[in-house]
Order: C-alpha cells, then sequence, then structure tokens
C-alpha cells in the first residue's frame, strides 16, 4: 500500500506540473514505451523479471508473479520488498531453488558499493552472491536484508536478523548482519538501539565515514545530541576538516 500511494500521489503530481506548462505527458509515456526494449526472464513458475530502459542511461526491473490465475507486479528494482516477502514465502513452501532465482535476479540490479569504505551501500548484495548454492538459512538472511529497508516490512526484517545475530560466526556475516540492523532500526524509529549497533560497527571500522554517518545520527535522532557533537570533535581531531565531522557540528 505505500508503495502504491507513492506511485499515485508522484504520478498526479506529474501531471498536474505538465498540465500547467502545457505539456501533454502522455507524449513522454509514448517515448517510454517506444525505447524502453523490454527484456523478459522466467516462468509462471519462477516469476518473470522485465527489464525496460525508459531512457538512454536509466535501467528499470519488474519483478512479475502469476497468482489467481492473473500476472500481478511483485516488485520493482526501485521497490524490492515484496521480493523479500515472496522469498519467504517460497522457503516456507520449500521452494528453495525458485527463491534463488528472484535473489539471483535482484542481485543482477544491486551491487557492492565498492570504493575505500567498506560499509557503504545497501546491505542485500553482502548477503547474496549471484548462481551461489546457499541454503535456507543465508536465503533467509537475504530476504531480511531486503525488507528491513522499507517500513511496511522493516520490523519483519529485523526480527529475522535478530534472531540470527547470535547464531553467526564469521566476522563477515556479523557485520553484514549488523549493517542490516541500521538500516532496520532507522526505518522503525529504533533509535537507541541503532546507535548501539552503529557504535559496535564504528569500532570495528573507525575510518568508515557510513559508520561515522550512522552513529552521529542516531545519537542526534535519540536527542543526545552532546554525545554527537563529541563524536564529531574526535573525528576532527583524528582527520582535521573531515567533512562528515564538520556538517555533524553544523546540526548543533
Amino acid at each position: 500500500p505505500d508503495v502504491r500511494d507513492y506511485f499515485t500521489k508522484t504520478e498526479r503530481e506529474t501531471i498536474s506540473e505538465k498540465s500547467r506548462k502545457g505539456v501533454f505527458w502522455e507524449n513522454g509515456d509514448d517515448f517510454s514505451i517506444v525505447r524502453a526494449q523490454p527484456s523478459i526472464q522466467g516462468s509462471d513458475a519462477t516469476g518473470y523479471k522485465v527489464t525496460l530502459w525508459p531512457s538512454a542511461d536509466y535501467k528499470r526491473s519488474v519483478y512479475v508473479v502469476k497468482e489467481d490465475g492473473r500476472y500481478k507486479v511483485l516488485a520493482t528494482s526501485r521497490f524490492p520488498a515484496g521480493i523479500g516477502l515472496e522469498v519467504l514465502d517460497r522457503l516456507a513452501a520449500n521452494d528453495l531453488p525458485d527463491a534463488r532465482v528472484l535473489l539471483d535476479w535482484l542481485r543482477e540490479d544491486q551491487h557492492l558499493a565498492g570504493g575505500d569504505d567498506p560499509l557503504a551501500g545497501v546491505p542485500f548484495p553482502r548477503f547474496w552472491t549471484k548462481g551461489k548454492e546457499s541454503d535456507a538459512a543465508k536465503i533467509r538472511l537475504a530476504a531480511a536484508s531486503i525488507l528491513v529497508i522499507t517500513d511496511a516490512t522493516a520490523e519483519r526484517g529485523v526480527s529475522i536478523l535478530e534472531a540470527a545475530d547470535g547464531s553467526v560466526s564469521a566476522d563477515t556475516d556479523k557485520t553484514n548482519v549488523a549493517l542490516a540492523l541500521v538500516y532496520g532500526y532507522d526505518r522503525l524509529r529504533k533509535y537507541d538501539k541503532g546507535s548501539a549497533v552503529a557504535s559496535k560497527l564504528q569500532e570495528q571500522y573507525p575510518e568508515s565515514d557510513s559508520a561515522f554517518r550512522w552513529h552521529a545520527f542516531f545519537l542526534r535522532a535519540a536527542g543526545r545530541s552532546g554525545e554527537a557533537d563529541a563524536l564529531a570533535q574526535e573525528r576532527l581531531r583524528r582527520t582535521p576538516g573531515d567533512l562528515d565531522a564538520l556538517r555533524q557540528m553544523e546540526f548543533n
């Protein structure tokens, strides 16, 4: 419902704005359809991934499933939470192969951020490698990492991650779970919990810009601005002129 309401509101605003300017919004839709060059993967059993190119430099994926004899949009590359829910349903039905198909398709759209910051980017690509025969536990964690980035599904994702937090053993897995929890706590407005997790991430990765931003954000959101200021000042002592720390001081 949140995604539907968002699209409805956005489309109404777009049509209204173009109408005031004397522009026919249908023309834009016509152009997008002509140059979309759709490609389709899948079947009625697995669902479908439809890849579109509405503009020369922008790719969009739409995920479709067949339910009750009708084709329905499950998710899009921009709003993937439905994939996480469907993966959990397939897992409950012991349909691991088709659950992996959806995760593989989404992994084609989401990539590891790379760069100097080891914690940059959304959590899902950290949990899933395309083509790997991962077991049910890893599939469940991958689904949870998708759910935590959307308000309506964050609670379910967080519950899965919290239950697994004590059972994962590898340091990389622990970091990935912690990072996904940070996203979930942000969506759920659980700022004190988010601060505790972000603090541990910052201790583990003191040079990570993402860990610093998350930690400072949660502190301020929890009404602990003094601690956020101290955090920024400490970073400035270590790295004079650091832009993220200076920005945090501006929030004072």
